[in-house]
């Protein structure tokens, strides 16, 4: 059973009736799914995310990652949107868009030359977008054009953006472009692999010109579209006469449903709408889909209310059209031969060059070329692959190994082997029509059960597999997902040779100016003191004897260019600091907090931080234990007043995931809540006691299972006796914590007078008297007494 949640026109606005319907439509999903696995749940919303008057989509970021949470759905994968006519950049757009709109309102056949204008009103939504991780950063127009994406190899769906000529002056008469809706490239998408096909949009179909509902129904009917579905009316569809689109009434008799969603938020002020959301359970066995339509009314606010039901079925080819071509697909997440030898096409600069030697990431232009350094390994990975069977590349960060698996990639596809090389998001699954000599390579695999699945068909399939990943995180990786040690063979990086460390310093030599001999430069390679290449890379490029000069100078020049990407690099550093990941879509969430857009951060930190796999991390352990005593010292940049903005933030991220998380993920999110507890330490006596309240409050709203757990973690002795008078204080008694609490107090020399309030003695006295405490700390208490 396939779980399909249809909301649409959110228009948030901070309103008492929105925080309960909120609340109503979380506890609903969460009653709805549970128990229901990730790859059997997606999410589509169609439109108008937020209100013409708001200058950004802060209420809807906050809201969408909640229910993100609440469905446990991963949003590049099991998210579909498209804009509405609220979501068209709030700039004044002036005369210019006007002009257009009215020009292709008399003569719908010029939107083709004035297309790209009009998309270029979206560029708000976009970032909205990406920075919900629907999207990746490289997406372009992708999100406001016709195009398709594929939900976990088991339904294409069709993006149509619909108020490209939206103004607020009519509801009908819109227009989508129907070129490219009909174009061959759209086609083939939809045919891909013979998938059930539905289509989006934020308009109903019937307030689209005529002409274009009589070609796109053409086109619904050829490509065996199931559903429609909408929104922007605010009101479940009553009219019965739109709630079918009739595709054709000739030879065949053909229908489908016009699927309008409610307003999926409220205001007080609006009366005239109608409040909910739709489930659609689809039926892979019957393939037949429920419609089950909930309303939420605010004169009865507890929770939603059925409001009806209906259904439909899926219209299927007969016979797949399946083309060899659509392994790549915009939406598979492979990278194949075509597209990584289309990017070795790039024009390669001087400045590539020396941006790599600087720290930059290596590029696939580079990474085909003989103008960086080829290290011996690549060739003896190379033989590997081509000798077939699972290997894993590994070694500390800062050591090169992406550069290694890309040289290696372009060394197979230069000798005519086909290659899957991992994007960094999607599905992890084995195409279909693939060779037993094709190669698939993965730059920092999961940490997810998707990628033991995906372990496991590779080796049941006798594929060949490449791995890459810093060597402390496969061996955790290796023991959560319980992988064998011989499934996958270790291929450590071995020490520099001589003859590479001449490679790299004459690389360096030829494409950077550099005081050093390059004799010199070849002995820090060869022989620096910090055993990663990373380090021997920075000490020659700035000049410097030693990585803490480089430590303090990066810091002092980023803080003089950019202040608040030095605070984003404290967040990343103190959760590293603190053994806790910081996830992909959390620096987003950071900059939100920090102000800050995440194209300027990512651009300012390209050189001192990368992303691997699904998470941000500096180039390596000991550079990031470097950048900890710049920021978070006692001498540290940092003032106590922004380390508390920081702990805050991070602790707010963290317990709001713990919150919207179930099973595996809700244990994940409080163990990251223990460690970093750890930092509660380093913050005023104020923001020490409001960390403690917060994480006290949840063992009324979502009590942790190893809250128990949380003063083995705090470390400093003040902070504990913070801790144990707050929780005394909320009278949550644990005898663990009464016992700890009192020796502690004892070895600090407090009184033992019993008449004292706070004492030990007054402790146990009040615990086992007025609290009804256990016989563990009766018996505690009567082994102090003796003690005294």
């Amino acid at each position: 059973m396939t779980y399909l949640l249809h909301i649409s026109d959110l228009h948030l606005v901070v309103d008492p009736q929105w925080n309960n319907m909120k609340n109503a439509i979380l506890y609903s999903i969460r009653k709805t799914l549970n128990n229901v696995p990730r790859g059997n749940k997606l999410l589509v919303i169609t439109g108008d995310f937020h209100n013409f008057i708001q200058n950004n989509y802060e209420q809807a970021i906050q809201f969408l990652l909640q229910l993100f949470n609440a469905m446990d759905i991963e949003p590049d994968k099991d998210v579909f949107v498209v804009p509405g006519n609220h979501d068209i950049s709030n700039q004044k757009t002036g005369n210019d868009r006007s002009f257009y709109i009215q020009a292709i309102k008399s003569k719908p056949e010029m939107l083709q030359s004035g297309i790209d204008k009009l998309l270029g009103y979206y560029n708000d939504y976009i970032k909205f977008v990406k920075t919900i991780n629907v999207y990746p950063e490289n997406c372009d127009s992708l999100p406001v054009t016709v195009h398709v994406r594929t939900w976990r190899n088991k339904i294409n769906i069709l993006h149509l953006n619909t108020v490209l000529i939206a103004d607020g002056s009519i509801k009908n008469e819109q227009i989508t472009d129907t070129i490219a809706a009909t174009s061959d490239d759209i086609r083939e998408q939809l045919r891909y692999d013979n998938l059930p096909c539905i289509a989006i949009g934020h308009n109903s179909f019937f307030d689209l010109m005529a002409s274009q509902q009589t070609i796109l129904s053409a086109m619904f009917f050829q490509e065996n579209i199931s559903a429609y579905l909408c929104g922007d009316r605010h009101v479940k569809n009553l009219n019965r006469a739109e709630n079918q689109i009739v595709l054709s009434n000739k030879i065949s008799s053909v229908a489908i449903p016009n699927i309008v969603s409610y307003r999926s938020s409220t205001d007080e002020n609006d009366t005239y709408s109608d409040f909910g959301m739709i489930w659609q359970f689809w039926d892979e066995y019957t393939n037949h889909v429920s419609l089950e339509f909930f309303k939420w009314d605010p004169q009865d606010q507890a929770e939603l209310q059925p409001d009806g039901k209906d259904g439909y079925d899926i219209r299927k080819l007969e016979q797949g059209l399946v083309s060899t071509h659509n392994i790549n697909l915009s939406n598979s997440c492979w990278f194949t031969n075509d597209i990584l030898t289309e990017k070795s096409l790039y024009t390669l600069k001087d400045s590539h060059v020396r941006n790599f030697l600087l720290g930059t990431r290596c590029k696939w232009n580079l990474a085909f070329s003989d103008r960086i350094v080829t290290r011996d390994i690549v060739n003896m990975l190379y033989n590997h692959a081509i000798e077939g069977g699972i290997y894993a590349l590994v070694g500390p960060g800062g050591e090169g190994k992406t550069t290694i698996l890309m040289q290696m990639c372009a060394k197979l596809i230069l000798s005519g082997v086909t290659v899957f090389y991992y994007r960094g998001y999607g599905e992890l699954e084995i195409p279909k029509n693939v060779s037993k000599h094709d190669i698939f390579v993965i730059d920092n695999p999961p940490d997810r059960k998707e990628f033991k699945y995906f372990l496991d068909k590779i080796i049941e399939s006798e594929q060949t597999l490449i791995l890459g990943a810093r060597q402390n995180e496969w061996n955790l990786l290796k023991k959560s997902l319980q992988i064998s040690d011989r499934d996958v063979i270790d291929i450590p990086i071995k020490i520099m040779t001589p003859k590479e460390a001449w490679q790299f310093a004459d690389c360096v030599s030829s494409n950077l100016r550099c005081s050093r001999t390059k004799k010199e430069i070849k002995e820090i390679f060869q022989y620096n003191a910090y055993g990663f290449l990373y380090a021997a890379m920075l000490i020659v490029v700035n000049n410097k004897n030693s990585l803490e000069e480089i430590a303090h100078k990066i810091i002092e020049n980023l803080n003089k260019k950019l202040p608040k990407a030095v605070l984003l690099l404290a967040h990343i550093v103190l959760s590293e600091h603190y053994g806790v990941k910081f996830a992909h879509y959390q620096l987003k969430y950071v900059c939100n907090e920090i102000k800050l857009s995440s194209k300027d951060a990512t651009q300012a930190l390209s050189r001192e931080v990368s992303i691997n796999g699904d998470k941000y991390q500096t180039r390596h352990e000991i550079i990031s234990t470097l950048f900890y005593d710049e920021l978070f010292s006692d001498n540290g940049l940092l003032s106590l007043d922004q380390i508390d903005s920081i702990l805050i933030c991070l602790f707010k991220y963290h317990i709001e995931n713990y919150e919207n998380a179930y099973g595996k993920l809700n244990k994940t999110a409080w163990d990251s809540i223990l460690r970093l507890s750890g930092g509660i330490s380093q913050t005023s006596l104020d923001v020490q006691k409001y960390i403690i309240e917060r994480l006290l409050d949840e063992l009324n709203t979502k009590p942790p299972k190893y809250f128990h757990l949380l003063p083995s973690y705090l470390a400093n002795e003040d902070v504990l006796l913070l801790f144990y008078y707050k929780c005394y204080k909320r009278e949550v008694i644990f005898d663990t914590f009464l016992l700890q609490w009192c020796r502690l107090l004892q070895k600090n020399g407090a009184s033992w007078m019993i008449s004292e309030p706070f004492s030990p003695a007054w402790i146990m006295r009040d615990s086992c008297i007025r609290h009804s405490a256990g016989s563990d700390t009766w018996r505690a208490w009567a082994q102090m007494e003796a003690e005294q």
